[in-house]
């Protein structure tokens, strides 16, 4: 598939539009000419099994990194930055539906830039507000840490997209993982989509000492070995980091992951958040 505007490629599930099959294992290799070349996919027709609790897909369609599941299709998924990009299809011997139908188009290069995300009410709220559960969509940055193979139920840390390639994290949690990175993964998990990146290399501020309470030094940083398609890809967009020259004091703080409500309960499931006001930037003792 080239530049320019291309002929549409027709990709649908065994069967369709009839049900698919138990056990059915399928794909594509679609190979752009050029890393310029912006490919969209998109499916008026989609109906999968349900993403289970966990964050699985049973059965689902996947596209490089990441499964779509459930009823509802994905929203126009873009490519651009490769060489080649791998569909494939599973199901399993549980339930069977209807399938999809996806259609495939390339296009001229797209010279628009994901721009870095922000809560939806533009952190505009004043005070502390009771922790709510949220949606992936509602912080589309941040990420959790998982063995590898694991699901939301594994959950120990959470991290945030900063970058295509790089994750920021307390130092305490990249220090688990830091020597022992091939067991452990990065999962974003969305309404309908799920996605999981392998550790390449972690980071850890110099000054941080293990089992010592830090602050400015519990910093830690994930590079991954592929990079993520930001946009409606996954739904994934980089956090906004702020310049130095920004002054925090009064303003609001947002806090949002996977975090336990106490020391005993297991992570939640969903990502929840809680906002507070900044009352100062200095630390006291």
């Amino acid at each position: 598939m080239g530049g320019g505007q291309s002929s549409p490629l027709t990709l649908s599930s065994p069967n369709y539009p009839a049900a698919y099959d138990y056990h059915t294992s399928c794909g594509w290799f679609i190979r752009p000419s050029s890393r310029r070349v912006v490919s969209r996919f998109t499916c008026p027709s989609f109906e999968l099994q349900k993403m289970k609790q966990d964050g699985r897909c049973p059965d689902y369609l996947k596209v490089n990194q990441v499964k779509y599941c459930g009823h509802n299709p994905p929203r126009s998924i873009t490519i651009t930055n490769v060489t080649l990009i791998k569909v494939a299809f599973h199901t399993n011997g549980n339930r069977n539906y209807g399938g999809f139908q996806c259609t495939v188009t390339t296009t001229n290069p797209n010279t628009d830039k994901c721009a870095c995300s922000v809560l939806p009410d533009g952190g505009k709220r004043k005070g502390v507000k009771k922790k709510k559960e949220g949606q992936q969509q509602q912080h589309p940055w941040l990420a959790s840490l998982v063995p590898t193979h694991g699901t939301t139920s594994d959950i120990f840390c959470s991290a945030s997209v900063i970058s295509e390639r790089f994750l920021l994290t307390s130092a305490a949690c990249a220090f688990k993982i830091k020597y022992n990175k091939y067991n452990y993964e990065v999962l974003i998990t969305g309404t309908t989509t799920s996605m999981r990146l392998a550790i390449r290399k972690v980071f850890l501020h110099p000054d941080y000492i293990p089992d010592v309470a830090h602050s400015e030094s519990n910093v830690g940083l994930i590079y991954l070995k592929e990079a993520i398609q930001f946009g409606s890809v996954t739904m994934v967009v980089p956090v906004c980091l702020p310049s130095t020259r920004y002054h925090f004091h009064s303003g609001p703080a947002t806090f949002s992951g996977w975090g336990r409500e106490a020391q005993h309960r297991p992570a939640q499931h969903r990502d929840q958040f809680i906002q507070v006001i900044i009352f100062t930037t200095l630390l006291t003792t």
